[in-house]
């Protein structure tokens, strides 16, 4: 396993849920795999309920700013068609807005995608969901200080949504599932109460919750619940 991107942020949520942000990154920095028994929690992928080539790992990403490259290698013993790449390539561009728009590279034995940030204005799934099951993978940094996302779990049924707020704008965001958590890019206010800093976590205890973006910038939201 290859691990030369740097995760600045990481914070363990109540021995459940850990988070992990790269920001400083580097064209070049990736994050690569050489068998699939690397990845971790390997004896916990889930498998697609339509194509048992299809996994959804643990480790989940999300891209919140920059460019990044997902590549996929396979032998003869992963047993890959092109109705998997088909099939997969459906769900890229057919469920997530980044990917829909991503350039493809497909070889004999190789597929990538080059995939941007796209901004959302509602609660979306993330890039990157589900992926082929092969015995290479990678994901590549394709533009310096690219802002990547992690959010890693001990057990299956965590699921994840992104939002980016455009500045002075106010939304009120529902609770999803039993365990909610809202991870923040930066300072904002949360049902009225300013919150400095960057990297923010609150956990969401309440039904819903009012937040406002009083930057400049874009706020980039993560939800992660179970």
């Amino acid at each position: 396993m290859k691990w030369t991107i740097q995760f600045n942020f990481v914070k363990k949520l109540n021995n459940e849920l850990q988070i992990a942000v790269a920001e400083n990154t580097k064209v070049g920095d990736e994050l690569a795999w050489d068998s699939l028994d690397e990845n971790p929690h390997f004896d916990k992928l889930e498998f697609h309920p339509s194509n048992n080539k299809v996994l959804k790992r643990l480790n989940m990403y999300n891209l919140i700013s920059g460019k990044i490259k997902l590549n996929k290698e396979w032998e003869d013993v992963d047993n890959i068609t092109q109705n998997d790449i088909d099939f997969i390539t459906h769900i890229y561009r057919e469920e997530h807005r980044e990917d829909k728009d991503a350039v493809y590279e497909h070889e004999d034995n190789s597929m990538s995608m080059i995939v941007s940030k796209v901004d959302t204005d509602v609660w979306e799934k993330p890039s990157m969901e589900w992926e082929l099951k092969t015995s290479r993978s990678s994901l590549q940094i394709m533009e310096d200080n690219t802002k990547l996302f992690c959010a890693l779990a001990d057990d299956f049924g965590w699921q994840m949504k992104t939002l980016d707020l455009a500045p002075n704008t106010t939304i009120e965001t529902n609770k999803l599932g039993d365990k909610c958590y809202l991870w923040f890019d930066k300072g904002c206010e949360i049902n009225g109460a300013a919150r400095t800093g960057t990297n923010i976590i609150k956990k969401l205890n309440s039904d819903n919750c009012t937040i406002k973006n009083t930057n400049e910038e874009t706020l980039h939201l993560v939800m992660v619940y179970k």
